[in-house]
C-alpha cells in the first residue's frame, strides 16, 4: 500500500512539475489518507522518493566545490518532511582541501513548507560518522546544518566520502528534543553514471590545486 501510495503521488507531482516542493507538498496533502492514524514517536522515518545529481560549482573559471546533492521526501507520525543536502569536496584556493555535509529540512504543514531550525544532523557510514568531524554547527548562511573536516584530519577519508554513497549510509537530524530526532537510510544512487561526474569534477580540481603550486 506505501508503494502504490507513493507511485501515486509521484505521478500526480510530475503532472504539476518536477520542483522539489511541489513533490513535496503533494507528498503532504496525500499521504496522510493512506498512514495509520497515529503511530509512535519512535516510528520508522518512511522514505517516499529520492533523487541525487552532480554538483560543480565554480567561480571565475575556477572549481572550488565537487559533489553529490540529494533530495528525499519522507514521513514519519503523519509528518511529511523535505530533506536536501549534499556530500562535497571543497578546493578553496591557498586553504587544505575539505569535505562537508550540508543538510536543509523543511516540514509540510498547512499547505506551506517551514523550514526547520536544526540540533544536530548527522551521516554515518560504514566507518565514519560526521558527528566526529572537527566541525559541526547549525549554519546561519543557508539555514541548515554543517559539518566539515579537512584532507590534514582525515585524509584517508578524503576520496571516499562521497562514495559512501554507493553503501547506503545513514542520515539524521534533530529538530529538538530526544522524540524529534528522524534517521533514515540514504538508498543507494540509481542515477546512471552520478559517481563517474563527481570523480571527473575532482581529477580536475585536484589538477587545478597542482597547477596552483607549481606556479608559486
Amino acid at each position: 500500500m506505501k508503494r502504490l501510495t507513493a507511485t501515486i503521488c509521484l505521478t500526480i507531482a510530475v503532472l504539476l512539475g518536477r520542483e522539489t516542493h511541489v513533490r513535496i507538498l503533494i507528498f503532504a496533502i496525500f499521504i496522510p489518507l493512506f498512514l495509520p492514524g497515529a503511530s509512535s514517536a519512535g516510528g520508522v522515518v518512511d522514505v517516499l522518493e529520492v533523487t541525487y545529481r552532480p554538483l560543480m560549482q565554480t567561480k571565475n573559471g575556477r572549481i572550488h566545490n565537487c559533489g553529490i546533492h540529494f533530495s528525499l521526501a519522507v514521513s514519519k507520525d503523519n509528518r511529511v518532511f523535505g530533506v536536501q543536502g549534499s556530500l562535497n569536496e571543497f578546493y578553496f584556493q591557498n586553504k587544505t582541501p575539505s569535505i562537508g555535509l550540508k543538510i536543509t529540512v523543511v516540514e509540510a504543514q498547512q499547505g506551506q513548507l517551514v523550514r526547520l531550525k536544526l540540533k544536530s544532523a548527522f551521516l554515518r557510514g560504514k566507518t565514519f560518522s560526521t558527528s566526529s568531524f572537527r566541525f559541526n554547527q547549525a549554519s546561519p548562511e543557508f539555514g541548515g546544518w554543517l559539518a566539515g573536516t579537512d584532507m590534514s584530519k582525515s585524509p584517508n577519508l578524503f576520496g571516499r566520502f562521497i562514495l559512501s554513497l554507493a553503501d547506503k549510509p545513514w542520515i539524521g537530524f534533530n529538530v529538538g528534543g530526544g522524540t524529534n530526532d528522524f534517521t533514515m537510510q540514504l538508498p543507494k544512487p540509481k542515477e546512471r553514471g552520478i559517481f563517474k561526474e563527481s570523480a571527473s569534477c575532482s581529477l580536475q580540481a585536484i589538477k587545478q590545486l597542482q597547477k596552483e603550486l607549481g606556479d608559486q
